[in-house]
């Protein structure tokens, strides 16, 4: 099965379950690898969001089986991993059909000067498993900080809000007020 295939099948069970995730007022924590530290990018948050709603993680904090095993901790017996998308652009050397020419050149029946290779982009995916899906590493996961509220305020609304005994909290997975 292709990526892009998963990738929808995924989205579609999570709407036939009700999660909307581009309707969400709010903003989650950020994705990110519990061994490296490293956040996720690309589609990669939003599909690891759709599967924390999905089987109810509250933290969206991943890592791959070896980097699970490597800190000492296990995979719970049964568990599966979410879907990373990875891509990376290659250099591929041009078909040559005839007489040096490429499929383009041939086409077009004159010749391009080099370069005879052209970009493209793999794609594939792996899996990494949620914290939640892990035993063993009590004490081993790097400290992961929230994602970062910074809103530009002045001095008198910062006083203001202040002044109304609200306690203001960032942060979690549903929107209170």
């Amino acid at each position: 099965m292709k990526v892009a295939e998963i990738v929808k099948e995924q989205v579609v069970a999570g709407l036939e379950k009700g999660v909307v995730p581009w309707h969400r007022p709010w903003r989650m924590a950020e994705c990110q690898n519990f061994a490296s530290g490293r956040r996720y990018t690309g589609i990669n948050p939003w599909l690891f969001q759709i599967e924390c709603w999905l089987r109810g993680w509250d933290k969206p904090v991943f890592a791959t089986y070896n980097q699970i095993t490597g800190m000492g901790g296990t995979v719970r017996k049964g568990e599966h991993g979410a879907m990373v998308v990875f891509t990376q652009q290659q250099m591929v050397d041009r078909e040559v059909v005839k007489d040096g020419m490429t499929v383009t050149e041939a086409k077009e029946g004159f010749r391009l000067s080099p370069p005879k290779q052209r970009a493209t982009y793999m794609l594939r995916y792996y899996k990494d498993f949620n914290i939640a899906q892990t035993d063993g590493l009590d004490g081993k996961v790097k400290h992961l900080g929230p994602a970062s509220h910074k809103h530009d305020t002045s001095a008198e609304v910062d006083d203001i809000i202040s002044a109304t005994g609200a306690h203001i909290q960032h942060g979690g997975n549903r929107a209170c007020y």
